[in-house]
């Protein structure tokens, strides 16, 4: 079970940071779909590690910074939802939006500008989570 929870974690960290680095080039719909994806999967590892060693290890903690991302990657992912279905009527019904198609690209740089300010709070505080502390957590996991 050990070695499950092991490279469940290594899988689902390395998809959030690949996800993280195409996100800050290029703020790719796919890669922040998949991003707060990822962190879905984490948080729910996190807690899981946290049910397994209640004394030893606080979920919350090791999320705080993710949580932040999180919610601004989640606010640029309905705006991109938002002109994705835009663009679908757009199409369908022949007509066009420009001034709230231009809205929303206010809205998506505005969201984006939001994300990007909170990175050197998270970058002052070195990684995002702490792998060498979550890994020794799960090593020490008793078998119950």
């Amino acid at each position: 079970m050990l070695q499950r929870l092991t490279n469940y974690y290594q899988e689902h960290k390395s998809v959030f940071e690949k996800n993280f680095q195409v996100v800050l080039a290029e703020f790719e719909v796919e890669a922040i779909h998949k991003m707060r994806t990822s962190t879905k999967r984490l948080r729910a590892l996190l807690q899981l590690i946290e049910y397994l060693s209640p004394d030893k290890f606080k979920a919350k903690k090791q999320l705080k910074k993710i949580r932040q991302l999180f919610k601004y990657a989640g606010k640029i992912r309905e705006i991109q939802i938002e002109m994705i279905t835009l663009t679908h009527y757009s199409e369908a019904l022949k007509i066009k939006f420009p001034e709230y198609l231009e809205y929303l690209k206010y809205r998506e740089r505005k969201e984006i500008a939001r994300f990007l300010r909170a990175l050197p709070d998270i970058d002052k505080k070195g990684k995002i989570l702490d792998d060498k502390y979550i890994l020794e957590i799960i090593q020490n996991i008793s078998d119950k």
